[in-house]
């Protein structure tokens, strides 16, 4: 992060948009970038005005620090910062409301004065950066060509240790801290990775008031304050399970595949050469496993699980959903190496190649979540998951598909596999009988193979198939109210055979919209039964 901003400043860009939460770590790195340059360093905002931080090598200084507001007279930032002789780099904090035409009166005046001091910059021997620091992008069309927008990482896990070392001395809680090695200290790190330092060190501050002290054992403590963090904004959830791929009935090659690329995030991989694992698409019928498997992939791998919710992106503002799905890929960067689970990704990006009535906002957003699937470096792996990605008609008793889903997000080089999860086969059925039983503790006293037998091949005779995962575990709960309502009785295999008699599969009730899908997903994807 630190060599891009010195790049900014030695190029002579002139004008930088970052986006940040971290004030004070900001002007931390300008700080330094400025020292080794000798330039001055100024902070603004509508308050205070001007704050010098540090004076460059002539002693230059800004003619006047008054919090005037921008384009109001002579003496407003813009004005000032033309006006300085020397080398300095100005951080202006939430500049960007002064840039909307919709709620300054001055914003057209400013962004002609930005765009004529940013020319003069450019010819002039002494350099000034202008940096319009903010939470959130908001940059006016006039300015997108004079303009380097520059999104400042979330601290990585160096920084993060820096910033507890230090907190821990500042507040003397050395005798308080019980870590007995690095390896206990690095767990500690690792669960605050995804937050800022600030956020990190009240994380941290939680932990020693509610135990009076730190130890490892307390990481829950923080991965809890951590979800609450992340699940502010409501498009992405901190997913804590215990769930594992022995839990999913069936699918033996998608688990067969996960179990490969597992090892896939290892030092010795590195070395093979090994690049990291993009990502899966899984497709199928409701109920088959998909989110299952998103959560027992977590598990498995043992890495955190963050939920993306694309339906909570899209906001009514104009650039509110482009900064959401960014500030979502922020977060998932920092964490990793994380699984990114894009659950029903079909809901949002349906049909999106010819539609166009949000004035292109879910374009973008689908454009900038493909450009980083696409390009990104960092570790983490995305399970995205669908249930609709054919338009299905019935036209003189035959089935046509018409595919919803943009054939961009599903080629080769967005995933590394495109699964289709099929309904359960017999042989599927029975085992995932044995897994619901054993889950909900009712023993193995049941026959097994009459279930799975009875549970399918009502509709198909060819294929055998009846009822998914998720109906066959509503079935055995049904049995267990039956059993528990007729006076606490052990739940048997005659209760479950009653409750599956009373249920409508949604593979007869969904017939062709079912074998539409069945057929797509023979024809262009992976299968993973």
């Amino acid at each position: 992060m630190r060599e891009e901003l010195r790049t900014h400043i030695i190029a002579k860009t002139g004008l930088i948009y970052l986006v940040s939460n971290e004030e004070e770590r900001v002007e931390d790195e300008f700080e330094i970038l400025c020292n080794q340059l000798n330039y001055a360093l100024y902070t603004w905002d509508s308050n205070k005005g001007f704050n010098a931080i540090r004076l460059d090598k002539y002693n230059t200084k800004i003619q006047k620090e008054d919090a005037v507001l921008p384009g109001e007279g002579d003496d407003d930032p813009i004005t000032q910062i033309q006006k300085f002789k020397g080398d300095g780099v100005f951080i202006l904090k939430d500049f960007h409301y002064f840039l909307d035409i919709s709620k300054y009166g001055y914003a057209q005046k400013i962004i002609r004065s930005l765009k004529n001091l940013v020319r003069d910059l450019r010819e002039q021997e002494r350099n000034r950066i202008i940096v319009m620091l903010s939470s959130i992008v908001r940059i006016p069309d006039e300015l997108e060509h004079d303009i380097s927008l520059v999104d400042f990482e979330l601290p990585n896990q160096q920084i993060l240790s820096r910033c507890v070392t230090e907190f821990i001395a500042r507040n003397n809680f050395h005798k308080k801290t019980y870590l007995n090695d690095q390896s206990e200290f690095d767990k500690i790190i690792k669960a605050l990775q995804g937050l800022t330092t600030i956020q990190a060190e009240r994380a941290i501050a939680k932990v020693f008031i509610k135990h009076g002290k730190l130890q490892s054992n307390f990481v829950q403590d923080i991965y809890y304050e951590k979800k609450q963090i992340i699940s502010k904004n409501g498009i992405l959830e901190y997913i804590e399970t215990s769930e594992s791929l022995d839990n999913i009935g069936g699918l033996k090659v998608l688990k067969n595949w996960l179990k490969q690329r597992e090892l896939a995030f290892s030092e010795k991989a590195r070395k093979f050469g090994l690049p990291i694992p993009k990502g899966i698409l899984l497709v199928g019928v409701q109920g088959v496993g998909k989110s299952l498997t998103a959560k027992a992939v977590s598990a498995a791998w043992k890495l955190p699980l963050v939920r993306l919710d694309v339906g909570r992106v899209f906001g009514s503002l104009v650039g509110e959903s482009e900064e959401r799905i960014r500030q979502a890929i922020k977060v998932a960067e920092a964490i990793s190496p994380c699984i990114l689970w894009i659950d029903e990704i079909d809901k949002a990006f349906a049909g999106i190649s010819g539609y166009q009535g949000d004035s292109g906002t879910s374009a973008r957003v689908f454009g900038s979540l493909l450009t980083w699937m696409q390009e990104k470096e960092k570790p983490v792996f995305i399970v995205a998951t669908a249930n609709n990605v054919v338009r299905v008609e019935k036209r003189e008793n035959k089935l046509n598909y018409t595919p919803i889903l943009p054939p961009e997000l599903l080629r080769k080089g967005r995933f590394d596999e495109l699964f289709f999860l099929d309904l359960p086969s017999k042989d599927e059925r029975n085992e995932i009988f044995r897994i619901i039983t054993r889950k909900y503790g009712l023993g193995s006293n049941f026959d097994y193979d009459m279930l799975s037998d009875r549970s399918g091949g009502m509709v198909d005779q060819k294929n055998d198939l009846g009822f998914s995962g998720a109906e066959i575990e509503q079935m055995v709960i049904e049995a267990m109210y039956n059993a528990f309502y007729d006076g606490e009785k052990p739940v048997t295999t005659e209760y479950i055979l009653k409750a599956m008699s009373e249920s409508n599969p949604l593979y007869k009730s969904m017939y062709d919209q079912i074998e539409g899908l069945r057929r797509w997903g023979s024809d262009n994807a992976r299968q993973a039964n």
